[in-house]
């Protein structure tokens, strides 16, 4: 079972701590900040394998009520343990439990994310500076719906000073997995703004999800990355009808000064599609767009085994045994 720690306020002692998800309360303040280790007071001793690092609220499961009230200035640092993934920003759900998403247009804003990755630590998905939005679901039997979702965030600022990142294990299955040779593309990232994931599944109508950061801060100053490393934002739709992604972000500034990257580095970010019968080609209705109007990228003393880019990737995922992938508007340093 995941693990998801997040900020309450304690009224007993008159401040913020850590708690598990499980743990109840709400939140009135404008700042958050979360602190995860493996063996410190603020954890209890739990293990946080299977875990999430959020640095703003966790939207994702039932939420049938609007969020009122959310943290907009959000801090998140980790420096031991193994977890699933750090979301600097919120987590969103769009699927059959959050139903105060359901046909409603939503928008959210978020001032800034600082997030802090160091010591002895393996994330083995995803770090995200910004959000993450996770989209759709499997029951044939679930009345259907539309949804349009807005996230505006003015900065992100993400630092890693060590550890291990991309480290899980796929299902090497192609029957039972989307794409196998494809998820670690799809799910192994670090990226300085947002992370959009959506499987489309039983829509009605559109679903949209539109994000943009205006400035988007990433450094790097070591670590053992099998993550791929993107500037901008990543967008990742698993190859259904009337699911639009789009991310703009204004600014990306990537600086990497130490590490070793076993997997390529893109100042700019990604739109990823898996479609099994039609390669090269969104579904009816679909767009997938990620967009970096300004992207910057200073690096020195990093040992690269795969590709440098100055731009982003576009990928088309073809199959569930192949992938079909593309460099769009980049160029291989």
């Amino acid at each position: 079972m995941n693990q998801i720690f997040k900020v309450v306020f304690n009224a007993a002692r008159g401040k913020k701590m850590v708690v598990n998800e499980a743990t109840s309360s709400v939140q009135k303040g404008k700042m958050a900040a979360v602190t995860v280790a493996v063996a410190g007071a603020l954890m209890l001793g739990a293990n946080t394998a299977g875990a999430k690092a959020i640095g703003g609220e966790d939207l994702s499961g039932t939420v049938t009520e609007d969020p009122i009230g959310l943290d907009e200035v959000l801090s998140v640092d980790v420096n031991k343990g193994t977890i699933d993934e750090v979301i600097s920003g919120h987590y969103f759900g769009i699927n059959k439990y959050t139903t105060y998403l359901h046909e409603k247009e939503k928008a959210f804003k978020i001032q800034s994310t600082t997030t802090n990755v160091s010591g002895d630590v393996t994330v083995e998905e995803g770090v995200f500076g910004g959000s993450k939005f996770s989209g759709g679901f499997r029951d044939n039997n679930t009345e259907c719906w539309k949804s349009s979702v807005t996230l505006k965030t003015s900065s992100t600022n993400l630092t890693i000073d060590g550890g291990k990142f991309g480290t899980f294990a796929y299902n090497p299955d192609p029957e039972a997995a989307d794409c196998p040779l494809c998820e670690p593309a799809m799910r192994r990232v670090v990226t300085a703004a947002d992370f959009v994931k959506d499987r489309g599944i039983n829509y009605a109508g559109p679903v949209v999800i539109n994000t943009s950061v205006t400035d988007a801060n990433l450094t790097i100053n070591g670590g053992e990355f099998y993550s791929t490393v993107y500037g901008g934002s990543v967008l990742s739709a698993y190859g259904y009808d009337n699911v639009n992604l789009s991310s703009t972000v204004e600014k990306s500034n990537v600086t990497i000064t130490g590490g070793t990257f076993n997997a390529p580095v893109f100042a700019g970010g990604a739109a990823m599609n898996f479609h099994e019968n039609t390669p090269n080609t969104p579904h009816e209705g679909s767009q997938i767009t990620s967009i970096v109007k300004e992207a910057n990228l200073v690096i020195q003393n990093v040992k690269l085994t795969q590709g440098l880019y100055t731009g982003g990737l576009e990928g088309y995922l073809r199959d569930k045994k192949n992938c079909g992938s593309q460099c769009h508007s980049a160029r291989r340093c």
